[in-house]
């Protein structure tokens, strides 16, 4: 799905059933798109927010209810792994 300039895509993961929101940037503003994120990632979904994101962290966690919880390797580079908890 596309909404305002993030792309965000989702995965089930088959072995524990935990929902992941993969999340870009086509616009390469962060800033202004919580309600966004938000209104579309659902309580309980692991997030995953590549390098390029990762200068925007302490954004996500105030502004968007994520919670950090680690640093993971996806497709060779260091991804931190937030939760949606609220």
């Amino acid at each position: 799905m596309v909404i305002d300039g993030i792309k965000i895509e989702f995965e089930q993961e088959t072995e524990t059933n935990q929902w992941f929101a993969h999340i870009w940037l086509l616009d390469g503003k962060i800033f202004g798109k919580a309600k966004v994120l938000r209104d579309n990632i659902p309580v309980g979904t692991w997030i995953t927010v590549p390098p390029s994101l990762q200068p925007s962290m302490t954004w996500l966690l105030q502004k968007c209810g994520f919670v950090w919880k680690t640093r993971l390797p996806v497709d060779g580079l260091w991804h931190d792994i937030l939760l949606r908890e609220e």
